[in-house]
């Protein structure tokens, strides 16, 4: 898992992707123990994680709701059914206590009672492709679309979605070999009553995944956290395809003598660790920044940062992107899916003095070209702001040029000034 380059690279641009997956293996093995051992304790820890887990992504609490229930199954743990219940519900209860703060919060802010705030801003970043309406959910008027509504309204997204959904998931989540391992571990083994009921524990952890291939877009952020459970099937598959071949040679061969000291299955996974982790030693490591290395995401907080130093304190501003909001440190006025003359009329009404229009709103709102053609035709390194005297450009009544800032490294961003 820590030499995986596509989660190495992506656990270096989303800030929750290591974290979310430790804890969330984490509470997978805290919660098996507790029902091997029969222990409150145990549950009480299981929960508590689970809840850190939730609130670092909510899909946990979809992988809680399905796993915990399939260990009330008679196996080889504790076999009272009352004490399985208790069990239970110890860890229901810690959970829920970790994130109710949450819940409140989210009912504070939004005034509805509900386990996550982005759900259906999430469906609306899925759905903007299939309706071909770019960034749906800044549409004026538009708020929120849940699940259900989605399933009455746009049936043939559900299936168009999951097919070319799986078809990346096959591409892109594990190589072919790696596929072949996985059904191999799966499937090889004992099939005794405890070891079916982990099988059916550890398919239940892929509950989340069910609901992303069929509602959203899937990227190797949202696959990754499937890949430790992915990972034990196939190590369990290279070690049951060792021990078949050892088994095909007599004990006293010399392949049968070299496999008893030195595992073929071993050796196997360290060089492949090994060829995996040196394949991510860039060859040269002074190589400078540029903004496809993070999708933007670094570059966003360096676009934040020079608002901090180039605007006036307490200024509001309007962009598309929090993190430039986040680390410019001033307030934030969403920006709308709207007409350009629309866009200017709600930032003067919701007082807004500056509208922020970086080089990655190009595809998102090509109606906005006016205030791009700074971008498009200043050289490729430039920093200026404004002069005073009132000539700078004025792309239509109402803004002007306040800032502009280019670099090869960089998507860029040209501020402008909200005129009385």
């Amino acid at each position: 898992m820590i030499a995986w380059p596509p989660l190495r690279s992506w656990a270096c641009e989303v800030m929750t992707q290591a974290t979310y997956i430790t804890l969330l293996v984490t509470w997978y093995w805290l919660l098996w123990q507790a029902f091997r051992r029969g222990s409150v304790q145990w549950a009480l820890a299981a929960g508590a994680v689970a809840g850190l887990s939730y609130l670092t992504r909510p899909e946990s609490l979809v992988a809680f709701a399905f796993m915990a229930p399939v260990l009330l199954l008679p196996w080889g743990g504790t076999r009272s059914v009352k004490k399985r219940l208790l069990l239970i519900s110890v860890c229901a209860g810690s959970f829920i206590l970790m994130l109710l703060p949450f819940v409140l919060l989210v009912h504070n802010v939004t005034g509805q009672w509900q386990l996550t705030g982005k759900g259906g801003a999430t469906l609306a970043d899925a759905l903007s492709e299939y309706l071909g309406r770019p960034d749906l959910k800044n549409e004026p008027g538009f708020k929120g679309i849940g699940f259900l509504e989605v399933i009455r309204s746009y049936p043939d997204f559900l299936w168009i979605n999951l097919s070319q959904n799986l078809i990346k998931v096959f591409q892109t989540m594990v190589p072919l070999y790696m596929w072949v391992a996985v059904v191999a571990g799966f499937f090889w083994g004992r099939w005794n009553r405890e070891q079916v009921t982990r099988r059916v524990y550890l398919l239940a952890s892929f509950a989340p995944f069910g609901i992303i291939v069929v509602f959203f877009f899937v990227g190797p952020e949202y696959l990754q956290p499937y890949l430790p459970v992915l990972f034990l099937w196939v190590g369990n598959g290279l070690y049951s395809a060792e021990r078949w071949l050892s088994g095909l040679f007599t004990a006293n061969s010399g392949l049968s003598k070299y496999m008893a000291w030195a595992p073929v299955s071993i050796i196997a996974v360290s060089l492949l660790t090994l060829y995996t982790f040196a394949a991510q030693i860039p060859a040269d490591r002074n190589k400078p920044y540029q903004f496809e290395d993070d999708g933007g995401r670094y570059d966003q907080r360096r676009i934040g940062e020079l608002l901090k130093k180039h605007l006036p304190p307490g200024a509001k501003i309007m962009t598309r992107w929090g993190r430039i909001s986040f680390y410019s440190e001033l307030e934030n006025v969403g920006m709308p899916q709207t007409d350009l003359k629309e866009m200017v009329s709600t930032a003067r009404q919701k007082g807004a003095r500056y509208i922020i229009i970086d080089g990655m709103l190009a595809g998102m709102r090509p109606q906005f070209e006016l205030l791009f053609l700074p971008l498009f035709n200043a050289p490729a390194s430039i920093l200026s702001t404004a002069p005073q005297n009132g000539d700078s450009f004025t792309p239509m009544a109402g803004v002007r040029l306040h800032l502009l800032y280019k670099d090869p490294s960089s998507v860029g961003v040209a501020v402008y000034e909200v005129t009385p």
